[in-house]
């Protein structure tokens, strides 16, 4: 990937302040929108309390917008001293950290806060899981995800049952998303969220994979034509992520203010997505937005096409001797399955 003149210049700037205690403001830097719901109450909730919390010792230059980083390049951009923290969007990172991408899979979770309280113990416990993010070079100081994705079709035409996903290009956000499309007979199509609207507007796309709560960030619902209320098609997992080198150069008081700023923040923000997809579901509703329900013989068939999909993820990466195997056991049985 080439940087530009202005990053590399920035890269340089930051460059001093990647060890010692001494470094008192850190760079936050991601690509949502300044108002989206993940920049509100999950970064500022998180840098509000860490600079309370050590008195002033840490402040924070904050770059939202995909003023220095966009979406595919959070790993790339702490390695690379971008930015100290970002936003690491596991879909985007595949490359990367392939076995991450586990938490993604169909049927995995429930609900957003049941997937991120089991990956986050996952990660805590150590193993391949743990292993992956250190061997980046980043410590995820906050995990969370979304709740269980449902299918967002465009106007013309609507995916209202398992045969007409037949064809149909669906975006994702890559790694186990992509297998589960194909498994369903659509085309997978990889992109970034901020790029959705005019996607679908255009009918680049036919529809995509999304949770009530990601909706309304991009504007979608003025795009969509349908959306189903009670699918389960995998999910999207995140964290806020953290330069480990900066992380130990801060004092013991200052990382215990960070992780556990970054745990509030992350955990109240996943418990406002659950509790948010039934509110704004019905505001679509209310709003005239076709929201539906797939039978129950849809769900079935739905069940026995994705059946195979943790199975596909699994072999296609223990092929290239990636143990994906043990990082989904490891996973499952965090989440006490």
């Amino acid at each position: 990937m080439s940087i530009p003149v202005s990053k590399l210049l920035l890269g340089v700037a930051l460059s001093g302040l990647a060890t010692g205690a001494a470094a008192e403001t850190l760079i936050v830097a991601h690509d949502l929108p300044p108002t989206h719901y993940y920049s509100v109450r999950g970064f500022e909730a998180m840098m509000s309390c860490v600079t309370e919390r050590t008195g002033g010792e840490i402040e924070f230059d904050y770059y939202p917008g995909g003023t220095i980083i966009h979406r595919d390049e959070g790993i790339t951009a702490i390695q690379e001293g971008l930015a100290h923290i970002t936003f690491v969007t596991i879909g985007e990172e595949t490359a990367r950290m392939p076995m991450q991408g586990v938490t993604m899979l169909p049927g995995i979770a429930n609900s957003a806060t049941e997937l991120a309280d089991g990956w986050r113990k996952a990660v805590a416990d150590g193993g391949v899981l743990a292993q992956e993010w250190a061997d980046m070079g980043v410590r995820p100081i906050g995990i969370t995800a979304l709740a269980p994705y449902q299918i967002v079709s465009g106007r013309g035409a609507i995916i209202d049952s398992p045969e007409a996903f037949a064809g149909k290009k669906v975006r994702t956000t890559g790694s186990a998303l992509n297998f589960l499309v194909e498994a369903l007979g659509g085309v997978a199509v990889q992109m970034p969220g901020p790029e959705i609207y005019t996607a679908m507007q255009r009918g680049t796309v036919d529809g995509t994979l999304f949770s009530f709560s990601s909706v309304k960030p991009y504007s979608v619902q003025e795009v969509m034509g349908a959306m189903s209320s009670n699918g389960s098609f995998g999910t999207a997992a995140q964290a806020i992520g953290m330069s480990q080198e900066v992380f130990d150069g801060l004092t013991p008081d200052q990382q215990t203010a960070m992780d556990e700023c970054a745990l509030k923040a992350v955990t109240d923000l996943t418990k406002w997505i659950d509790e948010g997809e039934a509110a704004i579901a019905k505001e679509f509703v209310d709003s005239g937005v076709n929201v539906f329900e797939f039978t129950d013989e849809q769900i079935a068939t739905f069940d026995e096409g994705m059946a195979s999909v943790a199975d596909d993820f699994v072999a296609r990466l223990k092929s290239r001797d990636i143990p994906a195997d043990v990082a989904l056991a490891e996973l499952k049985a965090a989440m006490g399955r």
